[in-house]
């Protein structure tokens, strides 16, 4: 990462992070699917990819106007996420402790 620190969505308000930071900061996260996510991002005009011709090639992402105007928004549910943490994982834990079982795109909350 060029500058800054990352946050705690994991990104700084200007830059993302390359690859090793990122990944260091966002647990149980692939290369693949750091990179695929990156590239629908990038698809989808939120970042932009500069690719500096070093030895080991250098990658980095940025976010793009577009991608800053999402800030706000994810401070937002970033915030409620932090307000509602123990709620959602005491739901967790009843919904589980029911034997229900759970949908696998819903990982359980640190306790």
């Amino acid at each position: 990462m060029t500058g800054g620190q990352c946050s705690s969505w994991g990104f700084s308000p200007r830059e993302m992070p390359a690859f090793p930071s990122c990944v260091v900061r966002i647990e149980r996260v692939t290369q693949k699917m750091l990179t695929q996510t990156l590239r629908g991002l990038e698809r989808d005009g939120l970042v932009r990819r500069t690719v500096y011709p070093e030895a080991p090639v250098r990658i980095e992402y940025a976010l793009t106007d577009a991608g800053r105007t999402l800030q706000g928004p994810l401070r937002a549910l970033q915030d409620w996420s932090i307000e509602h943490l123990t709620d959602v994982s005491a739901s967790q834990h009843a919904f589980d402790d029911a034997g229900r079982p759970a949908r696998a795109a819903s990982p359980r909350l640190p306790s």
